[in-house]
């Protein structure tokens, strides 16, 4: 009886043993993973989409579980502690993939601890508890960006428009990219303007050559290109938004109108110099404008 039990003790050792070398093995794996995608190398030129399908195609993995290997395989790259620990075959894929859901340079620690003393069921409940908290932080957290968002534009004494606007994360990166996506064009066709006549700046080497050696007119040329960017999104809005309800007081053309009220002496001085003290031009909203600005716009 005490052989037979010898025997089964044995066995047991030998599966825990052969378990850490394949947790230690499969370590190995996801840091390969991890360079073979960052490389790309998956692609090779053919129709595979990502290396979780190579890895679907060349190894036999689900996909499901493949795309877990790889973000598995990333994450360990910023969780030194756990990777050490994976890598010694000291706790589990399974830990570990339910550790990474959650885990941070900051709470890796912690983690860790729950992961070596308890099963993998424990580590799971843990990392659900985790989440469910973290959801309920980052939703109070949305909620304060939400209430903080704002507007404000006012006009200055010269008639220049001056907008401040404070966004969300995503509201403001969606404006960005809107912003950017018409400024680009823009810039690259103004960049003639800062080319020096004895040197040939290509579109592809502009952005880095002007700003290093011209910093203040390329910043300039940055501004003025967002903004001409900003009122050209503008523009588009009032012109294409249809028959939406909040534009049926503006139909056709008045959506992309300004009106100007311009004095008789000035209509009648289009063209010659006439007397500024006798001019007077201005939009809707009173504000007075040069009378030889409006001369070029007549």
């Amino acid at each position: 009886m005490a052989a037979h039990s010898t025997r089964l003790r044995d066995l047991g050792n030998r599966i825990a043993d052969l378990a850490r070398q394949i947790d230690a093995s499969t370590h190995k794996l996801l840091v390969m993973i991890a360079e073979f995608d960052r490389r790309k190398a998956w692609s090779g030129g053919g129709t595979v989409r990502s290396c979780a399908h190579w890895l679907n195609w060349k190894c036999g993995i689900a996909l499901g579980a493949a795309r877990e290997k790889v973000r598995v395989a990333h994450c360990l790259e910023n969780l030194p502690l756990i990777d050490a620990s994976f890598a010694g075959g000291e706790i589990s894929y399974s830990k570990v993939r339910a550790m990474t859901r959650v885990a941070t340079p900051e709470n890796e620690d912690f983690l860790l601890r729950i992961a070596q003393h308890g099963t993998a069921s424990h580590v799971e409940k843990v990392v659900g508890k985790y989440k469910s908290v973290q959801t309920t932080d980052e939703d109070a957290e949305e909620r304060e960006q939400d209430n903080k968002r704002k507007l404000v534009y006012y006009q200055d004494q010269d008639g220049m428009w001056i907008i401040h606007a404070k966004l969300p994360p995503e509201a403001g990166t969606l404006l960005v990219k809107a912003i950017e996506a018409i400024a680009n064009p823009l810039q690259e066709g103004k960049q003639e303007e800062l080319q020096k006549p004895e040197k040939d700046v290509s579109a592809e080497t502009f952005s880095d050559a002007v700003e290093k050696e011209e910093p203040n007119r390329y910043q300039e040329l940055l501004e003025h290109t967002r903004a001409d960017a900003l009122a050209k999104m503008a523009e588009h809005f009032l012109a294409s938004a249809g028959e939406r309800l909040e534009l049926q007081g503006l139909k056709g053309s008045e959506r992309c109108q300004v009106v100007l009220h311009v004095d008789i002496n000035t209509l009648r001085q289009h063209g010659g110099a006439g007397n500024p003290a006798q001019e007077h031009c201005h939009l809707d909203d009173k504000h007075w404008l040069s009378p030889k600005m409006i001369r070029g716009n007549i």
